[in-house]
């Protein structure tokens, strides 16, 4: 099995006279897009989890894992395709 670590991750294009590069980075951005998705359904079952856990005692003891939820989908580029404008 080939280890595919060592390959760069590939920075978002627009410049379409490339066509590798922007299909590389269109690509890379789907892979990102997927992790934050899944992250966010990982922590959706762990909060899910944690309520039926803590009872009526969620309110203080889930309360980290529900901040970190609202911050995740808060970020205005959470759902977008294309990566912030500083990267």
């Amino acid at each position: 099995m080939t280890d595919h670590s060592d390959k760069p991750a590939y920075a978002y294009t627009e410049d379409k006279k490339n066509p590798i590069g922007f299909l590389r980075s269109e690509e890379q951005m789907a892979r990102e897009w997927e992790v934050k998705t899944q992250t966010v359904k990982a922590l959706q079952d762990e909060i899910k989890q944690c309520f039926r856990r803590e009872g009526t005692n969620h309110y203080q003891n889930c309360r980290e894992l529900t901040l970190l939820y609202r911050t995740m989908i808060k970020d205005p580029y959470f759902n977008s395709y294309k990566p912030p404008p500083s990267e």
